[in-house]
């Protein structure tokens, strides 16, 4: 076996090198199930590290979907999965997207905007302000907030989400850079 290139491979390769063990031992070894969990929920965990590439975070959705395809990430997921809400202008709909499938992979209850005025989808003043009412009710409802800025852009409206959020002590994360 060759050496680690990363310290992230240095941390999935066991993964990698344990899936067809840990499917023999969820198949064939219910006492071992205990540890097949633990190992889903370390992997789960592992995609919500902010040094992973989409590249590594499609290995670890890989192995995390194999696992839940043998009903292990079910149960590593039995309490109440974390809610996450999405935050970020609706220019950004593809990313927005992308970070709803990501935190979905990683076994959370994402609350996302479904309307983007910013990108094609025709709203009135009244219904734009009802929007933003609804979205606040979402980041009151969520246990953190993932603020989706490419390139490190922060809209009027998303500034007040921020605010929001802040003022509600939710943890907050940005997918580019922080403020």
């Amino acid at each position: 076996m060759s050496e680690p290139r990363t310290e992230f491979d240095a941390i999935i390769t066991p993964y990698r090198a344990a899936l067809a063990v840990l499917r023999e031992q969820w198949e064939s070894h219910p006492p071992w199930r205990p540890q097949v969990v633990a190992t889903a929920t370390c992997l789960m965990g592992l995609t919500q590290r902010p040094d992973v590439s989409k590249s590594e975070l499609r290995v670890l959705s890989t192995i995390v979907g194999q696992l839940a395809m043998l009903g292990v990430a079910d149960v590593a997921m039995s309490a109440r999965p974390p809610i996450v809400c999405l935050c970020g202008s609706s220019r950004f709909r593809a990313e927005l997207v992308e970070a709803n499938r990501h935190e979905t992979m990683a076994g959370k209850i994402v609350l996302a905007p479904g309307v983007f005025g910013h990108d094609g989808d025709l709203i009135t003043d009244a219904e734009k302000a009802k929007l933003d009412r609804l979205h606040f009710a979402k980041i009151n409802l969520a246990d953190e907030v993932l603020v989706v800025n490419p390139g490190g852009y922060i809209g009027d409206s998303t500034r007040r989400e921020i605010e929001h959020t802040k003022a509600a002590g939710k943890p907050l994360r940005y997918t580019e850079g922080g403020e």
